[in-house]
């Protein structure tokens, strides 16, 4: 076997079809410990394992390696929504899901939510991130549609915002799961109350 011959079976040995999986969970966790601002190439291939020129091979820049890890975070995070939603049978038990994915650490913990807000950072700055959290938001809210009119939907999609924030920056003082029942069921009524008595439309 000559020495080119060799090196060839080197470079198919060492092949890793999961690299570029690699590459984009190892810049998610780095971008929840450093920040967008703090990551690098060569951090993440460093973190994964992989050359440095596997970076180049798979992401033609930075930002189509970011627009990847936030678009399947947001992905990830409304899949697990709607499993979690689907569980639910009536607008009471629609509540109870819908709480308990606020307080879930499976969903609620450090990293993701550190993720979270440099995903928030990005899109005041960037249209396609923010397109990418209205996609979100909508499929939140077609969920929420299932069991609650369009107006208490969006109330809900707002509210999980300031919660996960304050019990994020807050975890010891932040609401409980009972308590974000109590605030769902509130927000609820008083929709409800709302759409009740608003005047007719005249034709």
């Amino acid at each position: 076997m000559t020495a080119k011959t060799q090196q060839r079976v080197k470079r198919v040995r060492r092949y890793d079809p999961e690299r570029k999986e690699k590459i984009v969970d190892k810049a998610f966790e780095l971008i929840a410990e450093c920040g967008v601002a703090g990551i690098t190439h060569r951090l993440i291939a460093g973190r994964a394992g992989v050359p440095l020129g596997s970076m180049t091979y798979h992401f033609k820049n930075m930002d189509e390696l970011l627009f990847l890890v936030f678009s399947r975070f947001a992905q990830e995070s409304a899949d697990f929504m709607t499993s979690r939603m689907e569980k639910a049978e009536n607008p009471e038990a629609a509540i109870e899901c819908f709480a308990s994915m606020m307080t879930d650490r499976e969903w609620v913990n450090r990293q993701n939510m550190a993720v979270l807000y440099e995903f928030y950072s990005l899109a005041t700055r960037e249209p396609a991130y923010r397109q990418i959290l209205t996609d979100w938001s909508n499929a939140t809210r077609h969920s929420l549609e299932h069991f609650f009119p369009p107006a208490t939907a969006r109330a809900f999609d707002v509210c999980i915002e300031g919660v996960l924030l304050q019990n994020f920056l807050n975890p010891e003082g932040g609401l409980s799961y009972e308590e974000i029942i109590a605030l769902l069921k509130r927000i609820s009524v008083t929709d409800q109350h709302t759409l009740a008595h608003a005047p007719a439309e005249q034709s």
